[in-house]
């Protein structure tokens, strides 16, 4: 007896059977929760290791395959892939659905520990991140206009940055692209040698020089004032008078050439 004949012969089964899985089908949909954003881990982290101006060839030998080898050996690992550009190292590791992704983590910190005393001295210590798409943005605005690249960004962080923050419902902002202002010091390499003062004298000089130090505090009867010195350079013409060394046939100071 085919199926055809037996849905004739019987009706009342086969209608009973339909309901049955109607009266499933509504008691499923009413019972499923319904998210926006269900909570997903998914199986992926990612470990980031900055090095200042490192090419990515340096990046790939003294970073990213050290990791790569570390993290080879924890357990449920599925791939790895590794992206090595300038002053960056990124190594993603992917593990099996069903892992837990924070033994996982933990896992992958304890390994990278071993080895982190084998990076350069300059280097930052690797940052492991999970990887969840819903950290991704979820909207996008291109800032145009008459001005340079510079204060296009500028005008971008002081006041559309402020405003979208302060919006209900917004958890971050990022400004992106445009332009950083660097000030480029142009050195004498003749009056250096002259002086018997090397480069990585003057970039010490100019790094310790730049910079705001607490000074303590100052009590009265009332009130307590919070006293530091300011030692940034508030105009571009400040930094050609920054002391270097000091001569001590004469005692008088290098200033930067």
């Amino acid at each position: 007896m085919n199926i055809s004949a037996f849905s004739v012969k019987q009706p009342v089964t086969i209608t009973m059977f339909y309901f049955g899985i109607i009266l499933l089908g509504v008691i499923s949909y009413l019972r499923l929760p319904q998210e926006l954003f269900p909570p997903i881990n998914y199986p992926r982290l990612s470990i980031v290791t900055h090095y200042q101006n490192a090419a990515p060839e340096e990046i790939e030998t003294l970073i990213t395959r050290p990791i790569e080898e570390a993290v080879g050996a924890v357990s449920n690992m599925k791939g790895i892939t590794s992206v090595s550009k300038e002053g960056t190292s990124i190594v993603t590791v992917s593990f099996n659905w069903g892992t837990n992704m924070d033994f996982a983590s933990l896992n992958v910190r304890e390994k990278i520990d071993l080895i982190k005393d084998r990076f350069p001295r300059e280097a930052e210590d690797p940052v492991v991140i999970k990887f969840n798409p819903f950290d991704l943005p979820v909207l996008r605005f291109s800032v145009t206009g008459s001005l340079d690249s510079y204060e296009l960004r500028t005008l971008s962080q002081r006041i559309l940055k402020d405003g979208l923050e302060k919006v209900e419902g917004v958890a971050s902002v990022s400004v992106s692209g445009g332009l950083l202002r660097e000030i480029l010091i142009e050195v004498d390499q003749g009056r250096l040698e002259a002086s018997g003062v090397s480069i990585l004298s003057v970039v010490d000089a100019i790094e310790h020089t730049n910079l705001n130090y607490p000074a303590g505090t100052i009590k009265d009867q009332t009130y307590e004032y919070l006293i530091r010195t300011i030692g940034e350079f508030a105009t571009v013409k400040e930094i050609e008078f920054t002391p270097v060394s000091v001569d001590k046939r004469t005692g008088t100071y290098e200033e930067l050439p």
